[in-house]
């Protein structure tokens, strides 16, 4: 570990070579206040998975933490938070919750959202708006007319998302399941089991690319096919298979026009009345409801990316109502937290509100605050942390997440091999 932590220092030396000699990670001692009165939380595109007419944020769970660690510094139901709270200078990270996440059960939403925010020494803080969007992962099962009349009552639907979350539908459950989200595992396997007219069966599907925010919406089908070419999806009879495809909506940018969704918010208690009922339902496609877009002209984004000494790392982004957010997340077994944070970077900075992070990363010749924030294109350029990169052996991934100023995401996580 020291051996890995003085390379990394040396290397980063280097870059900050032309940098001031002065300390740039040196934060002022001394408190400043957050106020938390004109807070509020905003849940959006939250679906009515109960019967209720609005979103009573009033038992949300609000946790300050410490910047780039899970040091919990105050947490309060919603509804009894503090106007002001006093807090040491630094940089901080306020996440809002409606519950605890759990690992799989039925109607059990997740509602998450954070912001990024520095207390400077005598100073007041004020945060705004905390969007929450659904962090989880929400998963139907249905069934074409067809093979819902031939169903047995044994049928049943095992849904596994990443390594853990596990539900089995009935036949005729009409509940949806929630399953937490873990990055590192982005798979949902379904296996179907049971009589088909009167015929025993089984298959099993794999899908890709599941994330957080999403209504998987897997619905089951006959098929008929050639008795002498039996189809690999699911034997039944000699004349009959059935088939399974998927649906992806995703919750976090636009409300689907065939749910039920909730149509209005709960302010915090005691702030008084702000409705925003909002415009009512789009009658068609507008375009600057566009997510961001992220691509690459250089990388392979959904495959690994050797270092070579001649690679070029550019990753571009557009956004049509320009760039609110622009995290980045670096998951390396040897860039750890504490390798990272010995020479003033982080495994978790945001470029549009770097912090006390910004001369780090502007010494990388990264964007950072106004260089980033209300842009509709920029480009972002790794190539030059590519020679410090290929120093650990190992896979290294940058996870990038754009949020635009209509609260639109976007993800894609970038991954390197250093050989």
């Amino acid at each position: 570990m020291k051996k890995i932590f003085s390379i990394l220092s040396i290397a980063t030396a280097l870059l900050f070579a032309s940098c001031s000699k002065d300390n740039p990670w040196d934060i002022d001692s001394g408190e400043g206040q957050l106020s938390l009165k004109q807070m509020s939380v905003e849940v959006v595109n939250a679906e009515k998975v109960v019967s209720r007419a609005s979103v009573d944020v009033s038992n949300y769970i609000v946790t300050i933490y410490r910047a780039n660690s899970d040091v919990v510094v105050n947490s309060w139901r919603y509804a009894e938070m503090p106007e002001v709270v006093t807090l040491d200078t630094g940089d901080y990270v306020i996440k809002v919750e409606s519950s605890t996440v759990k690992v799989a059960d039925w109607d059990s939403p997740y509602f998450a959202g954070s912001k990024s925010f520095s207390i400077s020494n005598g100073k007041i803080t004020e945060l705004g708006v905390i969007t929450c969007v659904l962090s989880n992962v929400k998963v139907s099962i249905r069934y074409t007319d067809a093979l819902k009349a031939l169903l047995g009552t044994d049928v049943k639907v095992t849904v596994t998302v990443g390594e853990k979350g596990s539900l089995t539908y009935a036949y005729d459950e009409t509940r949806a399941g929630y399953f937490e989200f873990v990055p590192e595992s982005t798979t949902m396997v379904v296996q179907f089991r049971g009589t088909v007219d009167g015929n025993n069966t089984s298959m099993r599907r794999v899908f890709t690319d599941i994330n957080a925010g999403q209504h998987q919406i897997v619905t089951f089908s006959l098929k008929s096919t050639d008795p002498e070419m039996p189809d690999e999806t699911g034997h039944i009879s000699p004349t009959v298979t059935i088939d399974a495809t998927v649906t992806t909506i995703d919750l976090t940018v636009n409300i689907p026009a065939d749910e039920d969704i909730i149509d209005d918010q709960t302010e915090r208690p005691g702030d008084g009345d702000d409705p925003d009922p909002g415009p009512g339902p789009d009658p068609g496609p507008d375009p600057v409801d566009n997510p961001p877009v992220i691509s690459s002209a250089t990388l392979d984004l959904d495959g690994v990316n050797t270092i070579t000494d001649d690679i070029v790392a550019k990753v571009d982004i557009h956004a049509e109502n320009g760039i609110k957010n622009f995290e980045v997340d670096i998951i390396s077994d040897a860039l750890t937290e504490d390798v990272l944070q010995g020479v003033g970077l982080s495994t978790h900075f945001d470029l549009a509100n770097p912090g006390s992070l910004e001369t780090a990363l502007n010494s990388l010749g990264f964007p950072t605050g106004s260089e980033v924030v209300g842009k509709n294109d920029l480009t972002f350029d790794i190539s030059g942390f590519m020679s410090l990169l290929k120093v650990f052996k190992g896979t290294h991934q940058f996870k990038l997440t754009i949020t635009d100023a209509k609260d639109l995401k976007a993800s894609k996580t970038l991954t390197f091999l250093a050989q």
